[in-house]
């Protein structure tokens, strides 16, 4: 077997845990890949076999549709209407099925890998759009951290966050010109809860502020999950999901 016809059982075999699977949210685990060459002709029949029953589940599995949208969107830089409706999702999870209200969610558009089409989103679509099992983190963040974090924002460019009352504006991409949580200018002495996945806490993309939080707690649920919660929740055929660009982060001269 070549190594591309490996891929063929990967996904089936990461499949196969929704089977059985009645959690409350529905989580897809990792998988042992193989190598298997040439000389593994029996082993391919015996994993076909082995497959062959659980594939029209496993279809209808990531064929069951999660919600609507409007029309097809991407995640896109320095601001776009699907980053800033799932950082809304991601947001209002954690605070409605978590019970952990926060000030600021910020996720990253590279953890987003495709755009969405309009009309029905699938599960299939959620794997795709985000494959990768991280997890929400919740973080405390006195103020001169989260101004260290808002001047990495700028220099990202931008990236999804949340809520729609956020002012993020930058000068070029190295000067933080204005920080507004909750259409409020920041204190100096408060401190801010902040989610964003275990990723970017751990520094990914360059975010090193987040590991000069007070505080951090991994919730253990999937950022997947709290997306599909967000479809389900907020969409449906008759109202599909829409949202906007709007002045949350804007890059001026």
């Amino acid at each position: 077997m070549t190594s591309s016809s490996v891929y063929k059982y990967g996904l089936p075999f990461v499949l196969l845990i929704l089977v059985g699977c009645r959690s409350p949210y529905t989580h897809f685990g990792g998988s042992n890949l193989v190598q298997l060459d040439s000389t593994h002709k029996e082993s391919e029949v015996s994993l076909e076999q082995l497959i062959a029953p659980y594939r029209s589940e496993i279809e209808e599995r990531v064929s069951d549709t999660v919600g609507f949208l409007d029309h097809a969107m991407a995640v896109t830089k320095p601001q776009s209407e699907l980053g800033n409706l799932l950082a809304g999702f991601l947001r209002d999870f954690t605070r409605d099925s978590l019970g952990m209200d926060c000030d600021f969610a910020l996720f990253n558009k590279g953890g987003f890998r495709i755009p969405l089409p309009g009309g029905a989103i699938t599960e299939r679509h959620m794997l795709e759009l985000m494959p990768f099992d991280n997890t929400i983190v919740v973080l405390s963040m006195p103020y001169p951290v989260l101004s260290e974090l808002a001047h990495q924002i700028c220099r990202a460019g931008g990236d999804p966050m949340a809520p729609e009352s956020t002012r993020i504006y930058c000068q070029g991409s190295e000067t933080l010109i204005k920080l507004e949580i909750n259409g409020e200018m920041c204190h100096a002495d408060s401190t801010y809860i902040v989610i964003t996945s275990n990723y970017l806490a751990d520094g990914g993309d360059r975010y090193t502020a987040f590991g000069k939080a007070t505080k951090r707690y991994d919730t253990g649920v999937l950022v997947r999950d709290a997306l599909r919660w967000g479809f389900q929740h907020y969409t449906n055929a008759e109202k599909p999901g829409t949202s906007a660009i709007d002045n949350r982060f804007k890059i001026v001269p």
